[in-house]
């Protein structure tokens, strides 16, 4: 009987032993199997980085345009300022010239929608205090400060306004500034001249390192801008001449920034592979 049971507990001992030896060998294969999985994705994972850096070879160059355009209106920025010892004496006369300057204006043609108050100011006015002396400023009067602004859409009869209204009290000009009431079309076209500007560019530096431009990788613009250039703005000489003013022109620029693949050529030299190349207009 005892025998039988050794040989019981002996058999046992050996399946689970089997059992064991079994178990760890399919994980065993299922680590290698994981493993070798890991390096196929590790591999893929290398050609994904490789294409990546492929994106890596461009050239980024930044470009720009500009269009003159003739403007197409004016804003005067024109008014009364007048002096007394007290405000409402200030006030009074401020309001009479004002209206007698407000009158000239719509008789020369221009209507109500076109003259727009831009400011109505009130301050007082000190006496000068003695030289070397510290005293408490002491008011000696008033100024009063009513300044329009006008919109002219006949350029030509810009200088006629100013003459006018100079004539009929106006002692204050502040600006004249020329503007023009659509833009998108000079913008557009600036647009399309700096991407050309920035393709030429980008052309010759390809060239020089060996490689050729591919497809267009990205496209920033960086800003438009309106510039005025020889209009006719000031005050105080204006004021004292009342003569012809000339609106000069505008300058609609943009400035892009703009990506392109390159192809062929091999390696390409680290100096031409991220190249940009700032505005030169």
């Amino acid at each position: 009987m005892k025998h039988n049971l050794r040989m019981i507990l002996v058999s046992t001992l050996i399946f689970v032993t089997l059992m064991l030896i079994i178990s760890a060998s399919g994980i065993l294969m299922q680590a290698a199997r994981a493993q070798a999985t890991g390096s196929g994705l590790q591999q893929g994972g290398g050609t994904s980085i490789q294409q990546a850096g492929d994106l890596n070879r461009t050239i980024a160059v930044v470009g720009t345009g500009a269009v003159n355009i003739e403007p197409d209106f004016a804003l005067i920025r024109v008014g009364v300022v007048t002096t007394a010892e007290t405000a409402s004496e200030a006030i009074t006369e401020n309001s009479t010239q004002m209206e007698a300057l407000l009158q000239a204006l719509e008789d020369a043609g221009l209507g109500e929608d076109d003259i727009q108050t831009q400011s109505l100011l009130l301050f007082p006015t000190y006496a000068n205090q003695p030289q070397g002396q510290v005293t408490t400023p002491e008011i000696s009067g008033y100024e009063a400060r009513n300044i329009v602004q006008v919109r002219v859409e006949d350029l030509d009869e810009v200088g006629n306004i100013i003459d006018t209204a100079v004539q009929a009290g106006g002692n204050a000009i502040e600006s004249i500034d020329f503007q023009i009431n659509q833009t998108g079309d000079a913008f557009e076209q600036a647009r399309k001249a700096a991407l050309e500007d920035a393709r030429q560019k980008a052309e010759q530096l390809a060239s020089l390192a060996g490689v050729e431009l591919g497809p267009v990788h990205s496209i920033e613009e960086l800003g438009q801008t309106g510039i005025p250039l020889g209009s006719g703005s000031g005050g105080a000489d204006i004021a004292r001449q009342a003569a012809p003013v000339e609106p000069g022109s505008l300058r609609a620029a943009v400035t892009v920034l703009v990506r392109w693949s390159l192809v062929g050529g091999g390696a390409v030299p680290a100096a031409a592979a991220t190249a940009t190349s700032p505005g030169s207009n």
